[in-house]
Order: structure tokens, then sequence, then C-alpha cells
């Protein structure tokens, strides 16, 4: 039989004595309706996230090193209740009728004057026009960037994944500490 016509997805020549767990990630037992599963070589299998700095964030910073470590939110009224106005930076009305955005980068003349404004939306940059009466406030300070909270990063989740491995083993990657793939083994 030719290797093309064999429906083995993973394929991997090993001697009869090696063990399976040297060479998968997970072990699957079907007996009638009942199916398990168990973890071969240590950790869990699952979701596995992490947090990317947007490029348009590194290239206006210039890197992820020269971006600030404090977020900012503008607020800006509310153009479906014009009756909403600010002072300094208090809101004159009731209830919270103001907008908002994450701000990436502003200038400012005094404590309560913005000179100029960039806001970020799904990793875009763009330059704002500043609404009169609006204002900056810190919302975030000493951020690393790498956690939900920061509005500079995008979460990337991939499914099925073995972390916290504690053995080698072949099919699951080169590299087998870091998350990666699982593979299994059917018995």
């Amino acid at each position: 039989m030719k290797n093309f016509e064999m429906p083995t997805l993973y394929m991997m020549e090993t001697p009869m004595s090696e063990s399976i767990a040297s060479a998968c990630c997970y072990s699957e037992t079907v007996n009638g309706l009942t199916t398990t599963k168990k973890v071969l070589n240590g950790g869990t299998i699952g979701t596995h996230s992490w947090y990317t700095v947007y490029p348009d964030v590194i290239r206006f910073f210039g890197g992820i090193a020269t971006a600030p470590s404090n977020h900012y939110t503008y607020y800006y009224q509310n153009i479906d209740d014009p009756a909403q106005y600010n002072n300094g930076a208090v809101w004159i009305s009731g209830g919270p009728q103001t907008k908002t955005k994450d701000v990436a980068a502003f200038t400012q003349s005094s404590s309560h004057t913005l000179d100029e404004l960039w806001t970020i939306t799904d990793g875009t940059i763009s330059q704002e026009t500043i609404e009169p009466g609006s204002f900056v406030k810190l919302t975030n300070s000493g951020c690393d960037h790498l956690s939900q909270k920061c509005p500079f990063n995008e979460k990337t989740t991939i499914d099925f994944v073995h972390t916290g491995a504690k053995y080698p083993h072949a099919l699951g990657a080169e590299i087998w500490q870091y998350p990666h793939p699982a593979a299994q083994y059917n018995s």
C-alpha cells in the first residue's frame, strides 16, 4: 500500500517497544457510546489565549517599548442629548449621557484643554476632531500591554491546545514545553 492511500493524518515510524505516549498528547478510547480521553505527558488540553499588540500601535509609537503605559478614555458629549455639556472635567447634567473612545495619545495645553488627540478603534489609530467641552481621564495605569484591559492589543484564542506538558513527545510539537495543537492516538 502506498503512503498517499493511507487514511492516517499523522504518520510516524517508531519501534514496537516505544510507548505511544512519546508520540502523542492524548489518547481517545471509544467503547460503544462512551468516549474516554486521557492526557498523556502531563499538562492539560483546552483553550489557550494570548494578547498581541496591534501593528498600527507599534508603527505609531515606534515600538512596544516606547508605547505609553498609561491609558486614557476620551469623554465627549452625546450628540443625541445636546443639553448635556461639560464644565472643565465635570459633566453637568443628570445621568451618564457621554460617549467614550479609547485614547492612543493626546497633547493638551492645560489640564482641561486638549490640543491634539488620537483614538484607537479595533487596532487602528486615527486623529480625532476634539469636541468642545470634552476631556480625557486616566483609566489604566502601568499597563504591560499583555492584558485584556489594554486597548493596544487584541486577544488571540486557539482551541484544543496542549499546555503544561511534563515530558517530550514528538507529534505535539518540536518544542513540547510550549502550548501546541494537541495530537491524538486512538486505541
